[in-house]
């Protein structure tokens, strides 16, 4: 493992909030793609409990619904009384700077 990183093969240098919440969603995405491998992304709900998934990743959760707000003014996810849905799921992973060939590693984790 390089320095930096982590066995998940994601980088943690220069980890913003912002980022870890669009990691947690791209993470809770991935794993419900993968329970659901022929639902149309933009059909998936995931419930997304914003006070839990605010402590996840170290944010208030006020701070937690603004990112939620911000991603979905930029049309990456639809966001909405607790359910959640990824409707540009390349452009997410290209916001959470994660490499798309290492993602099956990640789910393997």
């Amino acid at each position: 493992m390089s320095s930096g990183g982590t066995e998940d093969g994601m980088s943690q240098e220069g980890i913003t909030p912002f980022l870890r919440v669009l990691r947690l969603i791209l993470h809770s995405f991935l794993r419900q793609r993968m329970a659901w491998p022929g639902q149309r992304p933009e059909d998936m709900d995931i419930a997304f409990d914003i006070e839990a998934m605010a402590g996840t990743v170290g944010l208030s959760t006020g701070d937690m619904a603004a990112a939620l707000d911000q991603l979905t003014g930029g049309g990456l996810i639809f966001w909405q009384n607790g359910v959640l849905r990824v409707m540009d799921p390349d452009g997410l992973v290209d916001a959470a700077r994660v490499d798309p060939a290492q993602l099956s590693d990640w789910l393997s984790n």
